[in-house]
């Protein structure tokens, strides 16, 4: 189990009104990191503690060229766009930060166009 990047050790999110948790990153692979290989959630309510690990699977070799890559990368960079508006209170930071992700991943947005 490994954890490349330091901020994705330790997240606090309240879940959404139907009690679902989305949670969603890249991880950026080079020779100095392994992929993880799991992803263990803490879920705390009313003094009640639960700890549930899932196992996270190696992507195949080709996921990147492959359609369900482009979705993920595609649903990330909308994710990412949604929390940028939820947690930064500069509006000029998120619309460079979003115009950024939305060219990264190649997509239309209010931020960006192609």
């Amino acid at each position: 189990q490994t954890c490349p990047d330091f901020r994705l050790s330790h997240v606090a999110v309240p879940t959404d009104a139907d009690g679902a948790l989305r949670v969603s990153g890249v991880c950026a692979l080079s020779g100095a990191h392994d992929a993880p290989s799991a992803l263990r959630l803490t879920i705390c309510h009313c003094g009640q503690r639960a700890v549930i690990e899932l196992p996270v699977p190696p992507p195949p070799v080709d996921c990147f060229e492959s359609p369900l890559g482009r979705l993920l990368e595609v649903q990330h960079a909308l994710l990412t766009l949604r929390e940028l508006k939820a947690t930064f209170w500069d509006p000029k930071q998120v619309t460079e930060l979003a115009a950024a992700a939305a060219c990264d991943a190649g997509i239309a947005s209010e931020y960006s166009s192609l």
